[in-house]
């Protein structure tokens, strides 16, 4: 099932790769603009600092000349937070063109207008999902630290994993918003809904991914090129991939109906008494019988 997937994945990808690749391309340049901008005056800055210090500095120094960039923090934080309204816009693109190409062509400006429409949504969609996926992580991890200390290693292990699994269950909030119109918390119960008796076979295609990208990332460090391959490459064949699952695998409108609402149905159907026989009594002229009709002999 997985190679399949992969299969028709790359076929799809291969009539429209142009378009995918004109698009990561232009989001590269817009990210490293943004870093450009905005953090490599303060990590030049900073390299000086340490130049002055010499080869062999004290920790004193180090946290001296640290702390004399504390200043920097806000304009990281507004690089970072340019950064990621990039990403989502480059999401919903992505999204947006690999569904396209699944049905057939795929259109670099079809993209530009799902940014506009989409934009807001996916952005209270990713907050929301940050808080649905970190703060359980946040207070089980420092709870076990602070009741069990060294001993909550073990914890922080059970909650990583926990992590991983929602975060695949969420895994489609961009897809439910982008393809079938759903709002920011409804397209987090719609890729749970999604992925809900369909777990394993996400995971196949989740696993294979991962394990390309580790071949890929060990043989970068022979052949720098490589990485060029993983970005526009394996990245938009996967999203395709991930893109036919949902389509396969989403809630249809009476399954979805039935999930969400057979409590309500069930409340509504209420049982009706059944409606009482009425029987009409006949009138006393009814009742009389006619009289018959005597003829006289003559």
């Amino acid at each position: 099932m997985v190679m399949d997937y992969l299969q028709k994945a790359w076929e799809a990808y291969k009539k429209n790769a142009v378009q995918f690749i004109v698009l990561l391309f232009l989001s590269i340049i817009a990210i490293v603009a943004i870093v450009f901008i905005t953090m490599i005056p303060i990590i030049g800055s900073l390299a000086y600092s340490f130049e002055g210090l010499g080869d062999n500095p004290l920790p004193e120094e180090v946290l001296t000349t640290l702390a004399s960039q504390v200043g920097a923090i806000p304009s990281l934080l507004v690089a970072f937070f340019i950064i990621m309204l990039v990403g989502t816009a480059m999401e919903i693109a992505l999204v947006q063109m690999s569904y396209e190409s699944i049905k057939g062509e795929s259109k670099l400006e079809s993209a530009i207008p799902s940014i506009g429409k989409y934009f807001f949504i996916s952005i209270i969609a990713g907050f929301l999902t940050a808080l649905v996926l970190l703060v359980p992580f946040g207070i089980v991890v420092g709870g076990a630290f602070a009741l069990l200390g060294v001993g909550g290693i073990g914890v922080l292990l059970l909650a990583y994993i926990f992590l991983i699994i929602a975060s695949i269950y969420l895994r489609f909030y961009m897809h439910a918003i982008v393809i079938d119109n759903k709002g920011a918390w409804g397209s987090l119960k719609f890729s749970y809904n999604t992925v809900k008796g369909h777990f394993m076979e996400l995971m196949g295609l989740f696993i294979v991914h991962m394990g390309i990208l580790i071949v890929v990332a060990i043989l970068d460090f022979i052949i720098p090129v490589v990485s060029l391959v993983s970005t526009f490459v394996v990245t938009p064949v996967f999203l395709i991939a991930y893109t036919m699952y949902y389509l396969k695998n989403r809630p249809t409108a009476t399954r979805y109906t039935k999930l969400t609402a057979r409590k309500i149905i069930k409340r509504k159907s209420v049982r009706k008494p059944a409606k009482k026989k009425v029987i009409k009594r006949k009138s006393a002229k009814a009742k009389r019988k006619p009289k018959r009709k005597t003829t006289r002999r003559r």
